[in-house]
């Protein structure tokens, strides 16, 4: 996988310290220009930034709705060679501003605004690619478990609260009551840890049991209703 780290977003920073600093450059352009950038057109740059970066996600969110493979799809994406504009002036190891053509300046100047700004984009959505590519990578496997490490009759608890407080479905019975055998099979096969059987955690969630939490602890536990929210 390449890693074409290009400095656009360094810099963009270098240029906003130095842009009020005109007389560093003097001598170092002739027939045109270093463009330092107004307050406005910062603002105009960081708008237009945010729009490149905003049309590159959205490509990659329809790309993403047609791929096979996800991740595969973000290691193209990575592989991809960027297209910058000023790609000399973030590769050298000197801050030298982009130049413009005085003889067209106001044209010439909104040219290197609009270009610069969809090159901070295209870094943006980069540096993007490389953290959900990151992130698919630590992905779980389908089979992985969550870890439950407090006690079964906690676990049932806290599940039977969520169901009966309106947060989860819970599997029912033909008659609309809660299918605790299911209930229990579901949990053992999302959670790992000493749960216990199927019979015991069947019977910690049942709101009649003798293996759940006491009296005592569950009033410690208890959760609002859905509808207290909206």
């Amino acid at each position: 996988m390449k890693s074409p780290e290009i400095k656009v977003a360094k810099y963009f920073d270098v240029l906003l310290e130095l842009r009020n600093d005109k007389g560093r450059f003097d001598g170092h352009y002739v027939g045109c220009s270093p463009f330092l950038p107004n307050d406005d057109e910062v603002s105009l740059i960081n708008q237009l930034r945010k729009e490149e970066f905003g049309r590159q996600l959205r490509d990659l969110n329809n790309d993403f709705d047609k791929s096979l493979d996800q991740l595969q799809l973000l290691s193209e994406y990575l592989d991809t060679d960027f297209e910058y504009h000023f790609k000399r002036s973030y590769e050298s190891s000197i801050m030298m501003p982009i130049a413009y053509n005085l003889d067209t300046k106001v044209d010439d100047r909104l040219r290197v605004i609009s270009d610069l700004a969809e090159d901070l984009g295209r870094y943006d959505f980069y540096q993007y690619i490389k953290r959900l590519y990151a992130e698919y990578q630590d992905v779980p496997a389908k089979n992985q478990k969550l870890e439950w490490i407090a006690t079964p009759s906690l676990l049932a608890h806290l599940m039977s609260e969520l169901a009966v407080k309106g947060y989860i479905k819970p599997p029912r019975q033909r008659n609309g009551e809660i299918n605790y055998t299911a209930f229990a099979k579901l949990l053992k096969s999302t959670f790992d840890g000493e749960l216990g059987s199927e019979q015991n955690l069947r019977q910690a969630l049942s709101p009649d049991n003798e293996k759940g939490l006491s009296e005592a602890n569950r009033d410690r536990f208890r959760i609002p209703e859905l509808i207290e929210f909206s």
